[in-house]
């Protein structure tokens, strides 16, 4: 199960979310949509179903919920 956060660098109640998921070793992957595309590689493979934001890897089938 991974937590799929779409946010922005100043949303505190992402970021309290995220800190809490990560306290409770729940996984998630953060995008804030301001960094796309300049400092986040961001791509959807169709054969691996993998999402990569900054490098975390994540398998799409894994993507048990969208936060935003």
């Amino acid at each position: 199960m991974t937590v799929l956060v779409v946010t922005n660098r100043l949303d505190a109640t992402a970021d309290y979310l995220c800190a809490r998921m990560t306290e409770a070793d729940l996984r998630h992957i953060r995008l804030n949509t301001e960094e796309i595309p300049e400092a986040c590689s961001f791509h959807l493979d169709p054969r691996r179903r993998e999402l990569v934001i900054d490098g975390s890897h994540v398998e799409v089938d894994d993507i048990s919920a969208v936060w935003y």
